[in-house]
């Protein structure tokens, strides 16, 4: 369900997980601290920013750099800055998730791609240009060929880096990266109302952006569509 941007429903089943772990295994076992890590997560998509960092937090305080997961820890802490904004935050554990990546599954690894783009959106907010479109073309390039490696939740933060570059009038830089978001909400099946009419009215706005008017118009009118739903 987290997978599919339902975090309502992937809550419930954490808080469920997280509960049955405390009553079996104690609150410091590892298998509480993974399910403390997924509820974190969802909490966090679901507004409640400030738990969820604690929690993140918690968690990896108490790991080691032997964990397998203490990458996810940190890149999961700083997904979270990043959909506050606070992106002067999010570029320590980013960068520290992406060391730790790029030394256990190598620079090529998707995991690695991910991390990375999401440190480009960091370095976007920076005035970092360059750096940051190098990143985010190698991001587009492989997962354009290999959509399937690319995690769904990744969609949410490609909205966000193209709003930036909205906001900096890069329509073209931006329709491209919404187009690659829109083939992953086809084919992981995203049915989020809030996830897919952000990025087709996102996708609407760079097209507009271009004059491309009547191919916007319909954009963002599926949009508008998708957001008027409930979630």
């Amino acid at each position: 369900y987290r997978m599919i941007g339902d975090y309502h429903t992937a809550q419930r089943f954490f808080q469920l997980w997280y509960d049955a772990s405390v009553r079996n295994s104690g609150p410091d076992s590892s298998e509480t601290l993974n399910a403390k890590h997924c509820l974190a997560v969802a909490k966090g998509k679901l507004g409640e920013a400030e738990v969820a960092e604690n929690w993140l937090r918690e968690v990896i305080e108490t790991t080691n750099d032997t964990n397998t997961d203490l990458d996810n820890l940190l890149s999961d802490l700083g997904e979270l800055y990043l959909s506050q904004g606070r992106f002067e935050d999010a570029q320590e554990p980013l960068t520290q998730a992406s060391d730790l990546r790029k030394t256990q599954l190598g620079k090529t690894s998707p995991h690695t791609k991910m991390t990375n783009f999401y440190l480009a959106t960091v370095y976007l907010s920076q005035e970092k240009l360059d750096t940051a479109q190098t990143i985010r073309s190698e991001f587009i390039e492989y997962f354009d060929d290999n959509p399937k490696l690319a995690h769904a939740t990744v969609v949410e933060q490609m909205k966000l880096h193209a709003q930036l570059l909205l906001n900096r009038n890069e329509y073209v830089a931006a329709e491209q990266l919404l187009r690659l978001a829109a083939k992953l909400l086809v084919l992981h099946r995203i049915r989020s109302p809030t996830i897919v009419g952000s990025v087709r009215s996102s996708l609407g706005a760079a097209l507009a952006g271009q004059s491309r008017l009547d191919e916007a118009e319909r954009e963002l009118l599926a949009g508008y569509k998708e957001l008027n739903r409930l979630d």
